[in-house]
């Protein structure tokens, strides 16, 4: 299983779990039954060495969702972060964002299996579906933790 994470540093409300409730209320009003093209497992709050952050983790896909969802995060490209990816953390902000495309693969870095709290009921979605809720969501998201 493979998964992209991003954590922002400055969001102090990822650890709100009525909002990761929401959101998969939201998810699952979106199954499409048998159209599946990509898998969206859980999108959380989570908190690593003191660092708290939203954490995307995505089945095989749909990359394009993840991909849609950095490119409104970049629009504040003074915004901080730690981005971890292939098993290395790296400080940096989100200009050049698309060089840091890569996946964490748990089975090379099983270290990082203790970080993430997977949904058992990994949810099957389109990906025009799973990308217009996630958009939803980190809009949100964002927004709450610009105001704190």
């Amino acid at each position: 299983m493979f998964y992209y994470t991003v954590y922002l540093s400055d969001a102090s409300n990822a650890l709100n779990q009525e909002k990761t409730d929401i959101l998969i209320d939201q998810l699952e009003s979106c199954y499409v039954g048998n159209e599946l093209s990509g898998m969206i497992a859980c999108i959380k709050g989570v908190s690593v060495n003191g660092l708290k952050g939203l954490c995307i983790q995505v089945f095989e896909g749909p990359r394009y969702a993840v991909q849609e969802a950095i490119s409104i995060i970049e629009m504040d490209p003074s915004r901080k972060c730690e981005w971890v990816y292939s098993g290395i953390t790296e400080s940096r902000n989100f200009n050049g964002i698309l060089s840091a495309y890569e996946y964490i693969n748990l089975d090379t870095h099983p270290q990082f299996c203790a970080i993430f709290e997977l949904n058992p009921n990994a949810l099957k979605l389109k990906p025009r579906h799973a990308g217009d809720i996630l958009l939803k969501f980190l809009k949100r998201f964002l927004k709450d933790a610009s105001n704190n």
